[in-house]
């Protein structure tokens, strides 16, 4: 059992955990996450999140939720336009992940990681291309310090 204190392996820069391994980590992690193994949108979506989550180094606490989401839309060929598409069909789904949590404590959590979430911003712009939000199935057997120097992801930790 991984010990939740402990940062995830993937969540290093130079991590030698490959694309597959991170997410297996990432699951093992979270094994309440959404994901699933179908082709619906509610599937394709997580599956992805969970992917930019692993790629760019974020783990599941509510800063690195809000840093996922930017490197989602800034990082990703996705962009911001796309990803609003995909939000509102999940709206419940999305709703249920945040309910019984303090609302303030979310909005003073969300506030709090708005420096690194600009830092994210322009470390995506100095990437060597977006990472594909689907159709990533290359990168999988990949070590993730390769694929992070390919793409030029710096890690914002």
């Amino acid at each position: 059992m991984i010990h939740q204190s402990i940062a995830p392996n993937y969540t290093k820069q130079e991590s030698t955990l490959t694309v597959l391994e991170a997410l297996e980590e990432f699951y093992g992690r979270n094994p309440n996450s959404i994901w699933h193994t179908g082709d619906g949108l509610k599937d394709n979506f997580f599956r992805s999140h969970d992917t930019i989550h692993v790629v760019f180094g974020c783990d599941t606490v509510l800063h690195d939720e809000a840093l996922a989401d930017m490197w989602t839309i800034f990082g990703s060929d996705l962009g911001f336009c796309k990803y609003l598409s995909y939000l509102a069909p999940l709206r419940e789904d999305l709703e249920s992940i945040f309910d019984g949590m303090d609302k303030t404590a979310l909005f003073k959590d969300g506030v709090k990681a708005i420096p690194d979430m600009v830092r994210v911003i322009f470390r995506a712009r100095n990437m060597h291309g977006k990472w594909p939000w689907v159709d990533h199935e290359e990168y999988l057997d990949r070590p993730l310090w390769q694929v992070r120097r390919e793409l030029n992801v710096q890690v914002v930790n």
